[in-house]
């Protein structure tokens, strides 16, 4: 009975956690393929600042082009909360345009490079923020 208990709350555990993340996890997920490119996401906790006694959740995005040219990759980064959206409404500050040399990757990770590749999906030092549902890529277009 004990070993049964210790697995339902590993299992709990484990559910929960993923339910925080909503569809990522520290996995590359594809989100969307199209003339030769394909969107990933995943999501990775990063260290903020000095200040900030626990990471922050950051959900990263990968766009990968397979063809023989460069591809110019516009999109908007929607990311979807229990209590509202960032980037439902096509607003300017959630639609980019990445140009991604032939047959490369461009990817983003906790060094923040580029722009429009990251965003913020829970603040760990936070109790009271927004529930992360989900992250897509809307109004894909490539050239």
């Amino acid at each position: 009975m004990k070993a049964f208990l210790i697995i339902a709350c590993l299992f709990s555990t484990a559910n929960l956690m993923a339910q925080n993340l909503g569809n990522l996890s520290n996995e590359w997920l594809l989100l969307q393929e199209q003339d030769g490119v394909q969107v990933f996401a995943k999501s990775e906790p990063c260290k903020m600042a000095e200040s900030s006694p626990k990471p922050f959740d950051i959900a990263f995005l990968k766009i990968v082009n397979n063809t023989n040219s460069e591809k110019k990759v516009a999109y908007n980064f929607v990311i979807e909360f229990t209590e509202g959206c960032t980037g439902c409404d096509e607003e300017l500050e959630s639609f980019f345009i990445q140009k991604v040399p032939a047959n490369s990757t461009l990817e983003e990770d906790c060094s923040f490079k580029g722009q429009g590749m990251a965003h913020i999906i829970r603040n760990q030092n936070f109790s009271g923020g927004w529930n992360f549902e989900k992250v897509s890529i809307t109004n894909l277009k490539i050239d």
